[in-house]
Parts: structure tokens; sequence; C-alpha cells
């Protein structure tokens, strides 16, 4: 299977179970994700939680 169609199927999938949107990205992409992650949780449990 080539990876647009993989792509579109993975896309229509998450459509179909209720999502509004669906994107696939380069794992390189993901770097940064869990310190990204972190610095928006504190955040956002600061604001909650003041």
């Amino acid at each position: 299977m080539e990876n647009q169609e993989l792509s579109k199927k993975i896309y229509q999938m998450a459509m179909d179970c209720g999502f509004d949107n669906c994107g696939i990205i380069p794992l390189s992409d993901l770097d940064n994700y869990e310190i990204r992650l972190k610095e928006r949780s504190k955040k956002y449990l600061l604001e909650w939680y003041c």
C-alpha cells in the first residue's frame, strides 16, 4: 500500500470515529513534543487551579 493511500485510509477512519480532523506528521516533528506537553500541562493546570 502506498503512503498516500494509507494516509487517506487513516484519515477516513478517524473521521468515521468522530474526530474533527486527522493529520500525519514525520516522527522528527515529535522531537520536542514531551517538553512542550509538560510546559502546556503546567500552564493549564496553573490557570485552572488559580
